[in-house]
């Protein structure tokens, strides 16, 4: 059972979230937005709840590949 669990909590952990379509100047505020949620849930570890493990979360902002040419001038995310 608890490997049962542990593969379930790692398909979790690597769902991946699709935006859809976000103007450039967009994604800096969403940025902004998503680490003040994240950084309600940061504690030392003096201060961390009973039972509490380090997690690691990567947030990441870019063109799905393929859907933007990368050389040409123009701004970008």
């Amino acid at each position: 059972m608890a490997q049962r669990a542990g593969a379930q909590r790692h398909r979790n952990a690597a769902d991946g979230l699709d935006v859809g379509d976000v103007a450039p100047e967009d994604v800096g505020r969403m940025r902004a937005e998503m680490f003040e949620v994240i950084s309600r849930y940061r504690h030392s570890q003096a201060d961390a709840p009973r039972g509490a493990v380090p997690v690691s979360l990567q947030v990441q902002a870019f063109p799905v590949p393929g859907t933007v040419d990368l050389d040409a001038e123009v701004g970008g995310i």
